[in-house]
């Protein structure tokens, strides 16, 4: 797995995060920047922005989810690495980390997935997610796959 680090986004980084989601995401899909803005600004705090990083380039960056009505779950709510450093083990090490920071505050992790991108599924799995329910047309056309995991194997032993 690559060695990778993170920081917390702050509005600095709008362009960057901008940037990565038109590269990532297909056109209508990727956040619009009003949305990153309010990612980055949400005055409820229900939302933990990251900067991906490999030494010091950014290549990717995600975005967290946490409700009040929900204290046990928290959500993947967005995930993009650059497809230039796709491959490198970027995002499971990043993941892995930060499932196992969030093990100790919540008890379970859930996401969204296009029903086709096997890579992203694969790499779900490997963590440990598993399908809960199939999304008919999440994303336009194509249906999504909600998936979870418990976060308690990601506690220390």
């Amino acid at each position: 797995m690559s060695e990778c680090s993170y920081r917390t986004a702050s509005l600095h980084d709008l362009n960057e995060i901008e940037t990565i989601e038109k590269t990532c995401f297909q056109k209508g899909e990727a956040f619009s920047r009003k949305n990153l803005r309010y990612l980055l600004t949400n005055p409820y705090r229900t939302f933990f922005n990251e900067i991906i990083l490999q030494g010091e380039t950014i290549v990717g960056w995600a975005s967290w989810l946490t409700r009040k009505t929900n204290k046990y779950t928290i959500r993947l709510y967005s995930l993009a690495i650059l497809p230039s450093f796709r491959g490198q083990g970027i995002a499971e090490t990043y993941l892995r980390k930060r499932l196992a920071l969030w093990a100790h505050h919540y008890t379970f992790c859930s996401l969204e997935v296009r029903s086709s991108n096997k890579p992203a599924i694969s790499l779900y799995q490997r963590l440990g997610f598993t399908p809960v329910a199939i999304l008919p047309h999440y994303y336009g056309e194509e249906d999504g796959m909600r998936m979870k995991c418990s976060l308690i194997n990601f506690l220390p032993q």
